[in-house]
């Protein structure tokens, strides 16, 4: 034998070893088609009924889905009232802060004025301030009256204060909160 022969041998039985590979390879690929078709086969089937209950309950959301702006429209005038009543609410804890300013500072005058009359009654003077009646009062030239001062004007309070980090916070006074409140309901 030549060298050609053998080499024409060897070419042929290697064809026929890639004829009988490429079977196989054919035969498990028509395995694993079938295997998937099967299995796509089943999941169609499964899928069907959810596809149609979908759209059983896409068909009962059209009427809905159609009055979302209606409800958008009812849902703002809703809101509108609600910002009217919370304006309300604002002017009446405003005046009510008012007057409870006003009644406290009633108050406090009472306890003082009662407080002076029993520190008259007893000849017992209040720390830091003269005994005077109303008699000495009336009875003083107008220069040596004492003169009330008149009030300071108030500040008004800012919406944005920043402190320093060493100092405390002021607290505010009942007059600052009425204010502030009578500004806000304005």
């Amino acid at each position: 034998m030549n060298y050609m022969q053998i080499a024409l041998l060897v070419l042929v039985i290697a064809g026929v070893w890639a004829v009988v590979e490429l079977a196989l390879t054919i035969r498990k690929t028509r395995k694993v088609v079938d295997e998937i078709s099967i299995t796509a086969n089943e999941t169609v089937g499964q899928v069907q009924p959810i596809i149609g209950k979908v759209d059983g309950i896409m068909d009962e959301l059209d009427p809905t889905i159609k009055q979302v702006p209606e409800l958008l429209g009812k849902v703002g005038t809703a809101v509108d009232s609600v910002n009217d009543i919370l304006g309300d609410v604002s002017g009446t804890t405003g005046a009510v802060a008012t007057v409870t300013s006003g009644v406290s500072r009633a108050a406090t005058d009472a306890v003082s004025s009662v407080s002076g009359a029993v520190g008259r009654l007893t000849g017992r003077r209040r720390k830091g301030k003269k005994a005077e009646s109303d008699a000495q009062l009336k009875a003083a030239p107008a220069e040596e009256k004492p003169a009330e001062a008149a009030p300071a004007p108030k500040a008004r309070k800012k919406d944005y204060v920043t402190y320093a980090e060493d100092t405390p916070a002021p607290t505010a006074a009942p007059e600052e909160g009425v204010e502030a409140a009578e500004d806000k309901a304005e």
